[in-house]
């Protein structure tokens, strides 16, 4: 079980998506997973995130999109470690 999860919601994020995901993966904490949850995005952002291939990524789809606030919600639920902390795409 991972120290730490961290969050990142998304949603129509394909110009920053990458960026986000790149960003965390580059720490030099290492003790994490990274929670991608894509809330039903209209455009190519779950292909992006699919594309990242890093063991420390739980990638999520949500089959409708469940608002700002449920997406959070889910993010949490999800987390496995005993800090939380959230990244924005």
């Amino acid at each position: 079980m991972p120290s730490v999860s961290v969050c990142l919601p998304a949603y129509n994020s394909e110009r920053t998506i990458a960026r986000a995901i790149t960003s965390v993966l580059e720490q030099t904490y290492r003790d994490f997973e990274l929670i991608v949850i894509d809330n039903s995005s209209t455009d190519t952002t779950f292909a992006i995130i699919e594309a990242f291939t890093d063991e420390r990524i739980r990638v999520f789809r949500n089959d409708t999109n469940i608002g700002l606030v449920g997406n959070h919600n889910r993010c949490v639920t999800l987390a496995s470690g005993d800090l939380v902390q959230f990244v924005h795409s």
